[in-house]
């Protein structure tokens, strides 16, 4: 992946595509399409946005994930479809296409149906959110913020404040952030608490989880 772009933008009369790279990871895909956005966002100002997403096999999370992301800095979205879902390069739909792992951050970790909320913001110090089901937050949890869900929590950007993920006993929840800091960190009745001296963190995207009765922080592998 080293010298290739995950996102790449590109104008026309009919307005802006946002090609994705079918091989990078969502998380390298959110980044790098917020760091764009964020930079260019008077030019792009009230453009429309077709997401080509070629081969790439995505499922309905993912996509509402980079539509939000788009919208949330004042574009609009064509062609997003639910047949766009499972579309290859050839715009036609895939056949007997497997339900995808999402390349990854969201996907196998819940049972179809379970609640999920999106925010589209960073929560930051003095804020406090509590969610029956699983948190994906578009942006950074301030050090102050709190967060406090019965299913997975999903940072796209830095966790630097407090989150209790599976705060009903569920073991099984995950927390999972682009840059795993967390001042406390609790899955159901486990608690971690970051070190007094920070050590610079991974390059990628880190998953806290419940494994020998503690919890542990790894280095996350769709």
């Amino acid at each position: 992946m080293q010298g290739k772009e995950a996102v790449v933008f590109k104008g026309s009369r009919a307005g802006v595509s946002v090609q994705v790279d079918p091989e990078a990871p969502l998380g390298a895909v959110v980044e790098e399409l917020r760091r764009k956005l964020s930079a260019a966002e008077n030019f792009f100002q009230g453009a429309s946005v077709r997401i080509e997403l070629g081969d790439r096999q995505v499922d309905p999370v993912e996509q509402r994930v980079l539509r939000e992301l788009i919208e949330a800095h004042g574009l609009t979205v064509v062609d997003d479809d639910p047949a766009a879902v499972k579309r290859g390069a050839n715009g036609k739909p895939k056949r007997n296409a497997p339900e995808p792992a999402v390349s990854g951050i969201r996907g196998g970790l819940e049972p179809p149906g379970e609640p999920c909320l999106l925010v589209r913001r960073t929560l930051r110090s003095g804020q406090r959110l509590e969610f029956d089901g699983s948190v994906v937050i578009l942006g950074d949890v301030n050090p102050g913020a709190v967060v406090v869900c019965t299913g997975h929590v999903i940072v796209f950007g830095a966790l630097r404040g407090v989150v209790h993920a599976g705060a009903r006993g569920n073991t099984d929840a995950r927390v999972i952030a682009l840059r795993l800091q967390p001042t406390q960190l609790r899955i159901a009745h486990y608690i971690s608490r970051s070190p007094d001296d920070q050590v610079p963190g991974p390059s990628g995207p880190e998953v806290a989880l419940v494994q020998d009765e503690r919890i542990q922080i790894e280095a996350y592998v769709p």
